[in-house]
C-alpha cells in the first residue's frame, strides 16, 4: 500500500509540470539566434579601420560570434531532441527561419564590408582576418548543422522547399569564406583555438 500512496501522491505533481512543445523550444533558439546576430551587427556597426579602441572592439566581436555560436548550437541541439513536427508546428518553423534567412546574409555583408577594419584592427597594423575566416568556417558548420537538424523534423513537403531558404545563406557563406581567406594587413594574427 505504501508504494500505491507514494505514487498517488506523484501524480499530481507530474501532471501538473509543463512540457514544453518541441515547436516552442525550437522557435526559442531561433529567436536567440535572431536576438545574438542583431547584437552582433550591431557592435560591426561601430568598428572602423582606424578606430583606437578597435583592439578593444576586436575582442567584443569575438566574444559576441561565440556566443552567436553556442546559440546556433544550442538550437541544432534543441531540433535533435525533438520529436517529428506536425504541418501546422513546421510551418511555424519554416516562418521562423525563412525570417531568420535575410538577418544572417545581413550580418555576413556587414561582416565583408568591414574586412578593411578587420585587416588593420590592432594599432593600424596587425590583421585578424584570419580569425575572422575560422569564425565564418565556424558558423557555416555549425548553422548547416542547425538547418539538417531542423529539416529533419519537418513534415511534408517543408523539407523539400529548404534548400530556397538554405542555398542563399551558404552561397553568402562561401563568399565571405573566400574574401577572409586573402590575407590583410602587415601583421597577421594566427587563429585562435577557439
Amino acid at each position: 500500500m505504501q508504494p500505491t500512496l507514494f505514487l498517488s501522491a506523484l501524480l499530481p505533481l507530474a501532471l501538473a509540470s509543463p512540457v514544453a512543445r518541441d515547436v516552442n523550444t525550437i522557435v526559442a533558439s531561433i529567436n536567440t539566434i535572431s536576438s545574438n546576430i542583431k547584437t552582433l551587427n550591431t557592435t560591426l556597426n561601430t568598428f572602423h579601420k582606424g578606430d583606437l579602441d578597435s583592439g578593444l572592439k576586436v575582442l567584443k566581436i569575438q566574444s559576441q560570434t561565440d556566443k552567436l555560436g553556442k546559440s546556433i548550437n544550442a538550437g541544432t541541439s534543441a531540433a535533435q531532441t525533438s520529436q517529428p513536427l506536425n504541418s501546422d508546428d513546421s510551418f511555424t518553423v519554416a516562418v521562423a527561419v525563412l525570417n531568420l534567412q535575410p538577418q544572417v546574409i545581413s550580418l555576413l555583408d556587414n561582416i565583408e564590408q568591414h574586412k578593411p577594419a578587420f585587416d588593420a584592427a590592432i594599432i593600424d597594423l596587425v590583421s585578424v582576418t584570419p580569425q575572422v575566416e575560422q569564425d565564418l568556417k565556424n558558423q557555416n558548420q555549425s548553422t548547416a548543422g542547425l538547418s539538417n537538424a531542423i529539416v529533419a523534423r519537418l513534415a511534408d513537403p517543408y523539407p523539400s522547399l529548404a534548400g530556397t531558404v538554405t542555398g542563399p545563406i551558404f552561397s553568402k557563406f562561401n563568399e565571405a569564406i573566400a574574401l577572409f581567406a586573402q590575407p590583410g594587413g602587415l601583421i597577421a594574427l594566427p587563429p585562435l583555438p577557439i
